[in-house]
């Protein structure tokens, strides 16, 4: 069962485009024996596609704190 929870979070990121070639590889290779898995990202893939873009306008990049860029 955790091995899925992992493929979900995988699925998540997929969906949002934050998932690395590695993590988009193991997903692939475990989806094509895995339909709940395929199942899974199609319905993320539907959430990100309907939902996200009305949150856009809400983001605001984190702001660095003063004096960090010089510890840097």
């Amino acid at each position: 069962m955790l091995e899925h929870q992992s493929y979900e979070i995988l699925c998540a990121l997929a969906a949002s485009g934050r998932a690395s070639a590695d993590d988009l590889k193991q997903l692939s290779d475990h989806m094509a024996q895995c339909a709940d898995c395929r199942e899974q990202l199609s319905d993320f893939v539907q959430i990100s596609a309907q939902a996200l873009p009305f949150h856009g306008d809400t983001y605001e990049r984190p702001r660095v704190p003063s004096g960090m860029t010089k510890r840097f």
